[in-house]
This record gives C-alpha cells, sequence and structure tokens, in this order.
C-alpha cells in the first residue's frame, strides 16, 4: 500500500515553500509495496510512466514493471534474463498501447520486448554506449511545428517536465545552490505558468527524497499521467507521487491550517465529504480557542438556524469559558426554535453574576415564557448586591409582573423610585392592588399618583382617604385637589382643620364657597387657632349675638374700624351700627371714619348727637361737608329720577289712550266668541251705517272684545251719535 504522508509536517519529505500562507497545489505519497525490495537491493537509473504500470531500469541491468501502487506485475520482463543489460540501463520507452518496451545501455545492446507476447522481440546490439531509445510504429509521428513559442528562464536545473494545462507546466528542478555544508539541496517541483517571454510561479513545494544530499542533476527524472494529473519523481534511491489536491484534500488542509471561512465556502460551492456543519463546529472551537467569542456567536447564528439540537450543542461550549454573554444575543427565542429553558437561565445567571446591567436588558428584551421566571427571582435574591440595587430591584419588578404578582412588581418600583410604576398601573390597571400603596406612590410622585387616586372610577375616595388618616399633609393635598375636582364631596369638611395647619389662606375662601361644612366645628377650630377674620365670617352667618359678638372681635381683636364699618354694612342691623357708633363715640379720632362709613346706611345725626360738646375730633368739618354734599347729592339725584319717571308716565299714558282710540277693522266673517255669532249684521247684503242706538244690536250678546271698546269710545262722545262707524 502507498503511504500517504502528512502535508504540514514540517520534518516530513514534502515541506512546501510559505507552507503557512499558501494553499498547496499537490498531495503527495512515496510509493513502496513491492517497489521498496527492489530499492533495497539496487538503484534506479531510468523510469517509463505508462497509463498502464510504470517500468523502471536499474544500476545492474534490470527493467522492472508494476502497477501504480508498486506492486510486482508479472510480464515477459520479469519471466525471462534474456532481455536484461549487463550494465545500468540508460533510457526506456514504451509504445502508446503499453505492449513493448525498448531499453538501452551503456553495453551497446538495444532491447525490444513485447511484454505479452513474444512474437516480435529483438535484442540488438550496436557495439557502442547507447544512452537514448525511442519507439515509433507509424512513420508519421514527425515532430510539428509549433506556431506559438514562449520562452522563459527558471532559477534551477530543470530535471522533468510536464503539462498540466494549457498554460501552465510541472517542472522538477534541481537548484543550483548548494547547502551550507557544500551539499545538493532538496529538489522541487515547480507549476509555472508561461506567457509569450515571461513565467510565473504558481507554487514550488520542496521536495525531501532519500539521498537527495548526494543527487545530482542527472539523478532525477519526472514522469506522468495526463489523464489523471499525476506525476512521479524518480530518484534513485525514492520515488514519490504527486497529484493535484482534490476537494476533499483541499477541505482537509483549510482545516488543519485553520483557513474555515474558505473550507466552507469551498464545500459550498462543491461539495464534498465533510459536511459543512463539521467545519462550522470546528471553526467555533477555533475561534473560542482564540478568546473571538463574538465571532464564533455570530458563526453560531450564521450556521445553526433554526436547529434546536446543534444550537444546544454548541452553547454548553461558550458554558465552558464563562461566554456564554457573548453568545446572548443571537440565541433563538422565537417559537419555531425555542431552546430548553435551562439554556436560557444559565445565560441570565453568567449575567447576573459578570454583568448586572446585561442580566437588566435581557429581562427586558427575552419572552418571559423562555425561562422560569420564580428560578430567577430566587437567583436574584441569593445574589443581591447593594452596589447593583437599581438594577436588581428593577429586574425583581419586571419579573414579578411577568408572574402576574403585581403588588410585588410596585413595591420593587417604589424601593426604586421608578416612575414606570404609574405606566403599570395603567397598563395592567392594577386600581385594587394600590390600595395600601397610596403613600409611597404620592411619595413617589404626587402629581402622576392624583391624576390615579382622584379618578373614582378606579379607586374609591373612601380607600384613598382612609389610607391617608395618619399623614395629614397627604391628606391635604389630597382632599384639595378632589375639591377642585369635585366640590361637592362628602370629604371637604375635613379640610377646615387641614387648612387650618398647612395653608390657612385657603380657609377663609373655602368657608365662603363652601356651604357642606358644620358651622360649630369650623368655628371650634378657627377659636382654637385664634383665626378671627375666619371666626368673624362664621359668627356673622350665625348672626344675632354671634354677629355683635363678631363686630366686638372686629373692634377689640381685629382693631380695624373699615372692617368693622364693612361688616355693618354687609348685615345693615340697627343694633350692630348702634353698637358701632357706640363703641367708638369716646374714640374721637375715629368719629370721621364712621361718619365717612355710615352715609346711605345709618343716620349719620345719631352719631353727630353722640359727640360731646367741647370734645375735639378731628377733620370733623369735612367730614360733615362731605356728608352734607352726598346727601345734597342723593336729593339732586332723586330729584331728577322722579321728573324723568313722571315724564315717561304721561308719554307713555297718551300714547295707549291714542292707541285704545283708534279704529279697528271688523270683517263680516269675524265672529264673537261668546255667543259664536256674526259680529256685523248685513242688510240687503250690505253694510250699513252704525249710529249709537243701533250699537247694542250688533250681535247677540253685545259682549264681544271689540264691542266693549267702540262703547267705551261711543260713551266719551257726550251724546253725539258716532258717524262714519262700519
Amino acid at each position: 500500500m502507498a503511504k500517504a504522508l502528512p502535508l504540514i509536517s514540517c520534518d516530513s519529505w514534502a515541506d512546501s515553500i510559505n507552507e503557512e500562507d499558501v494553499e498547496p497545489k499537490f498531495k503527495y505519497h512515496r510509493l513502496a509495496n513491492d517497489l521498496k525490495y527492489m530499492l533495497n537491493a539496487d538503484v534506479i537509473t531510468c523510469s517509463a510512466v505508462h497509463l498502464k504500470f510504470l517500468i523502471f531500469g536499474t544500476f545492474r541491468g534490470r527493467v522492472c514493471i508494476f502497477d501504480h501502487q508498486g506492486n510486482s506485475v508479472y510480464s515477459n520482463l520479469s519471466a525471462s534474463e534474456r532481455y536484461t543489460h549487463q550494465v545500468a540501463v540508460n533510457n526506456i520507452d514504451v509504445d502508446h498501447k503499453g505492449e513493448y518496451v525498448a531499453t538501452c545501455s551503456d553495453d551497446g545492446k538495444v532491447n525490444i520486448t513485447g511484454l505479452f507476447s513474444s512474437d516480435n522481440n529483438h535484442s540488438l546490439s550496436f557495439g557502442k554506449c547507447i544512452k537514448v531509445v525511442s519507439l515509433e510504429p507509424d512513420s508519421k509521428a514527425h515532430i510539428k511545428r509549433f506556431v506559438v513559442v514562449s520562452t522563459f528562464q527558471t532559477t534551477f536545473y530543470v530535471c522533468g517536465l510536464a503539462p498540466l494545462s494549457a498554460k501552465q507546466l510541472v517542472v522538477l528542478g534541481f537548484r543550483k545552490e548548494k547547502s551550507s555544508c557544500f551539499k545538493a539541496q532538496r529538489p522541487v517541483l515547480c507549476v509555472i505558468e508561461y506567457k509569450m517571454n515571461s513565467s510565473e510561479e504558481i507554487c514550488t513545494d520542496s521536495l525531501t527524497l532519500r539521498g537527495f544530499e548526494e543527487y545530482t542533476v542527472n539523478d532525477y527524472s519526472l514522469g506522468g499521467i495526463i489523464e489523471e494529473n499525476r506525476f512521479y519523481i524518480v530518484a534513485p534511491k525514492d520515488i514519490v507521487v504527486a497529484s493535484l489536491i482534490e476537494t476533499d484534500d483541499r477541505i482537509e488542509w483549510l482545516i488543519k491550517h485553520s483557513k474555515f471561512e474558505e473550507a466552507m465556502e469551498l464545500i459550498s460551492a462543491n461539495g464534498g465529504n465533510v459536511p459543512v456543519l463539521s467545519v462550522a463546529k470546528l471553526y467555533v472551537n477555533h475561534l473560542l480557542a482564540l478568546k473571538k467569542y463574538d465571532d464564533a456567536a455570530k458563526l453560531c447564528l450564521r450556521m445553526l438556524g433554526n436547529d434546536k439540537v446543534l444550537w444546544e450543542e454548541e452553547v454548553f461550549k461558550f458554558v465552558k469559558c464563562q461566554q456564554l454573554r457573548s453568545v446572548s444575543a443571537y440565541l433563538p427565542t422565537s417559537d419555531e426554535c425555542k431552546l430548553d429553558p435551562h439554556v436560557y437561565e444559565m445565560v441570565l445567571y453568567e449575567f447576573l453574576k459578570f454583568d448586572v446591567c446585561g442580566f437588566l436588558n435581557l429581562i427586558k428584551e427575552w419572552p418571559s415564557h423562555l425561562y422560569d421566571g420564580l428560578a430567577v427571582i430566587n437567583a436574584i435574591h441569593d445574589n443581591f448586591r447593594k452596589h447593583h440595587a437599581n438594577q436588581l430591584l428593577e429586574s425583581l419588578a419586571l419579573l414579578y409582573s411577568y408572574q402576574g404578582d403585581f403588588e410585588s412588581a410596585l413595591r420593587m418600583y417604589l424601593k426604586l423610585q421608578n416612575k414606570d410604576v404609574f405606566q403599570l398601573i395603567r397598563r395592567y390597571e392594577l386600581y385594587d392592588v394600590i390600595s395600601k400603596l397610596i403613600i409611597p406612590l404620592i411619595q413617589l410622585d404626587r402629581d402622576c399618583a392624583f391624576e390615579i387616586l382622584l379618578d373614582k372610577k378606579k379607586i374609591k375616595t373612601e380607600i384613598v382617604v382612609h389610607q391617608l388618616e395618619h399623614k395629614q399633609e397627604y391628606l391635604y393635598w389630597y382632599l384639595d385637589s378632589l375639591l377642585k375636582k369635585d366640590p361637592s364631596n362628602v370629604f371637604q369638611k375635613k379640610l377646615i382643620s387641614l387648612y387650618a395647619i398647612f395653608d390657612r389662606n385657603k380657609l377663609l375662601p373655602f368657608l365662603k364657597r363652601s356651604k357642606d361644612y358644620d358651622i360649630q366645628e369650623a368655628l371650634v377650630v378657627c377659636k382654637q387657632e385664634n383665626f378671627y377674620p375666619e371666626i368673624v365670617y362664621l359668627l356673622g352667618c350665625m348672626g344675632g349675638v354671634e354677629a355683635a359678638e363678631a363686630l366686638n372681635i372686629i373692634i377689640h381683636r381685629i382693631r380695624d374700624i373699615e372692617m368693622a364699618i364693612e361688616f355693618c354694612k354687609e348685615h345693615d342691623d340697627n343694633d350692630l351700627w348702634n353698637a358701632l357708633i357706640n363703641e367708638f363715640s369716646n374714640h374721637p379720632e375715629i368719629v370721621t371714619k364712621v361718619l365717612d362709613g355710615i352715609v346711605d346706611y345709618f343716620s349719620p345725626a345719631v352719631v353727630v348727637g353722640k359727640i360731646k360738646m367741647g370734645q375735639n375730633i378731628p377733620n370733623l368739618r369735612q367730614s360733615l361737608i362731605k356728608m352734607l354734599w352726598h346727601y345734597n347729592l342723593q336729593g339732586e339725584i332723586l330729584s331728577s329720577a322722579q321728573q324723568i319717571q313722571l315724564s315717561d308716565y304721561f308719554e307713555i299714558h297718551s300714547e295707549i289712550v291714542t292707541t285704545q282710540r283708534r279704529g279697528q277693522q271688523v270683517s263680516n266673517e269675524q265672529m264673537c266668541s261668546l255667543c259664536h255669532r256674526p259680529v256685523l249684521m248685513l242688510r240687503g247684503g250690505m253694510s250699513w251705517a252704525l249710529d249709537l242706538d243701533d250699537f247694542r244690536g250688533l250681535c247677540g250678546c253685545g259682549k264681544h272684545p271689540l264691542l266693549r271698546t267702540l262703547n267705551q269710545e261711543l260713551l266719551g262722545i257726550s251724546g253725539q251719535k258716532a258717524k262714519d262707524c262700519t
């Protein structure tokens, strides 16, 4: 059997120049089997390569035939010693059909031997050294002259040539330079692409043949089987076969040289015995070994598709190097290809351990049905770290919401102080859940919380008020906002004490605006806080004795004369005015203010009558003049108004009388509404003049409104008869 030699071993018998970078053109193997026994006892001096067999001439004059694998082939050459030479065989030639062999030697003989027939065997002796022999049965294999011819120079001695393609040659060369120890270097096998007057080396392999250090250029030869692109490098003690590498050979070389991408492309284009997925798996291993984790993950996405089994197999490679984070973005998550939940959980655990932010992103991105949410929640609690509290709390909030535990989710958001809690409440309509979380929600964002809490359809007002009873400031905020939206709500009475504590400026407007509170309770609150304006208002609402008490507070507590006067004006009570006048009569400095304020409400004479003789009252004269001027002005206004009113009265009365005196047309078809008879009576088919005596005979009743009007006017004529009435 032929022994296959490794293509990439540096100490192998075939080394490729720049082996790590250049893909080889050939693969090599050394012929062995029966051939090795001949080489152990003899040396090859010449050879002939045929499509059917190989023939070698030796230094001892023998001619041996083998098959292409180095096994001996029985023929006339091996059956008889008659056609051997006495000394080394110089040349061998075989006819095209492979039936005859011609050999020559320095013994002067030329032997022509039929391999399977002895009819045309010849042994010719020329008496001198014969170096070359050739068989030509057809007198016509004259050498034709070629019209196109290329000439190029090589850097080595040429030991043999063989065609490879229309523009390429296989050349066996012997290096001109010696080694460092002055011995021959390895021969080379080149593929040269020739042009008109130049050439290009496509590849060059340096060959390690047995005993190459001692050989010369004449010791090598090259034979080829063109139909199979197989070439035989023949040396005295070694024979190596070079074959063009096939697709599987190229794939093998590319894999061994870690050129996985090129190998997969080659398989995709030309097929082969190696599945592309097998190469892809090796490629993933290679990338992971190089720590190119992201590239390995992208390759998985490209090659594994929706194959669940392959994905789960490859994912565990990332587990070993703790790089599930790199493949997480590429894992299939669709219903068409959903991996085992344990796979996704392993990815989440790794992120939880090494990248909490990435963990949170996966919780947001991945569908929750891919993994066991409760298991992940437990893992977070077991690995909770304060310096990542925000991300872990948000992750818990999301996971709890996925599990339907919305109360726990809301609590996580509230701990996190994340305003997404309000979006969660609206999305899932968690209005029943938030009844115990009202205070934390307000603490997080009052406006957003009240937007929900003020909607009675979402949460009852009673529940909110009950939760806020022990948080008075929050209750004040809530009820104050509720009052704007629902002015008639039943809880507004609580605002009296709340306004008294948190915003007194709103208390008095509220007392004036609202009627749905207990005045006595409000009065108690205001008296506790000594809110005198509010007390005055409430007492004023109660009237009677309470109004007098209110006036007393204004005078003695608030000490505001204008306010006292306005209070008396508002209630317009004589007792209050008397109390006010009596209170301030002993205070000359404010008498003028009272005089100025009571005009139109109370008789100034009473105030003036209270002034004591000789009492010095500042600005009294101006106040009296102002008061008298005011009364005079009022008198003129009243007089003018009466004149205008009287004039309008007579003018309107005159218009009414004129209107009532005016005649009205009555048709003979008009009926009396009382007796239902015609108003006008006709004589001889024509209307007739109406006098006073005939008037009452117009209809049966004489009570028609029109007739009553006419009657009144006729009576005013003083006995004269009405004429020209129709």
